[in-house]
């Protein structure tokens, strides 16, 4: 198994319960955990009532959700001894995950569901897919 551990994030709870889990392996196996934001860009997914134009999209600075994103999730997490790096990008959170997977990683460690439309259901729509998917094992966290 590589020894690169992939913890996608959107900051919801359930993501930071992941990266504390992954840091837990990542101290065991002695790998390395990057954190993967994936901003979505699409007004169909988001809804109309979150943004209401394509222009807006192209706005979005990816960069500045995914600091907000990771200073949520690292609140409290001790990262001491793991190299850990952060990744921000824009797209469809299932597809840039399990194509992120192909660079190396040996494990994706993913929360049970996050911050979507459909919060509310037992497993997310981006966890199942990955799930699915991704072509090495996933820890799905509750």
């Amino acid at each position: 198994m590589s020894k690169k551990i992939l913890v996608p994030t959107d900051g919801s709870t359930c993501s930071r319960r992941a990266l504390q889990t992954a840091m837990e392996y990542a101290k065991l196996l002695d790998s390395e955990i990057e954190m993967l934001c994936v901003v979505e860009t699409s007004p169909d997914l988001l809804g109309s009532d979150f943004l209401n134009s394509v222009e807006t999209f192209q706005d979005i600075d990816v960069d500045a959700i995914g600091q907000k994103v990771f200073d949520f999730v690292l609140e409290g997490v001790d990262t001491t001894g793991v190299k850990l790096t952060r990744n921000v990008i824009k797209g469809h959170p299932a597809t840039e995950i399990i194509g992120k997977v192909d660079d190396g990683f040996g494990l994706v460690v993913i929360g049970i569901k996050g911050h979507g439309k459909l919060g509310g259901t037992l497993t997310g729509s981006v966890t199942r897919r990955v799930l699915v998917g991704a072509p090495c094992p996933v820890l799905v966290v509750k």
